[in-house]
């Protein structure tokens, strides 16, 4: 069975003010309200937002996770598979629920070396152990850089 997957370009704007909490709470109310147009296809999209417009990285949410045992009576049978994953956008992050969440990225690496995607993906963690640790916190607050990244800026703009 391939991919049952529906990939609709999604934009969000938060300004510097806005809290996390309220972000999020936000995109999942727009989401909501979208959810009529789920079918639209890709060249759909791209004809609506215009020339130029560029849909180059994607966020995936695996969302099927089968809990061991759970298909032991069932007359449907899942058997693991071993897959590699491969993208055609430029940066790929894949979600994948279980007992512990999952993260992969997926790059172009004609655009991307591995270095610059480790970068990426520290920063992401930042990001989310700061959303973590307070949910109301303000977007503009969240300090993305390294310790290292923010003294070299500092040594740059100093």
């Amino acid at each position: 069975m391939g991919l049952c997957i529906n990939t609709v370009p999604v934009r969000v704007t938060a300004g510097a003010g806005v809290r996390v909490s309220g972000l999020l709470s936000g995109l999942q109310e727009s989401q909501a309200r979208l959810s009529e147009h789920q079918f639209a296809g890709l060249p759909e999209i791209q004809a609506a937002a215009g020339a130029g417009a560029r849909f180059d990285t994607v966020v995936i949410y695996e969302n099927y996770p089968v809990e061991p045992g759970a298909t032991e009576d069932s007359a449907v049978r899942f058997r693991a598979s071993e897959g590699r994953d491969a993208t055609h956008y430029t940066l790929a992050l894949t979600v994948i629920p279980g007992e512990r969440l999952q993260v992969r990225w997926g790059y172009r690496p004609d655009v991307f070396d591995r270095e610059s995607v480790e970068v990426i993906a520290a920063r992401f963690v930042r990001v989310l152990e700061a959303i973590a640790a307070d949910p109301g916190c303000v977007v503009g607050r969240i300090d993305v850089l390294s310790g290292e990244e923010r003294a070299r800026l500092e040594a740059w703009s100093g």
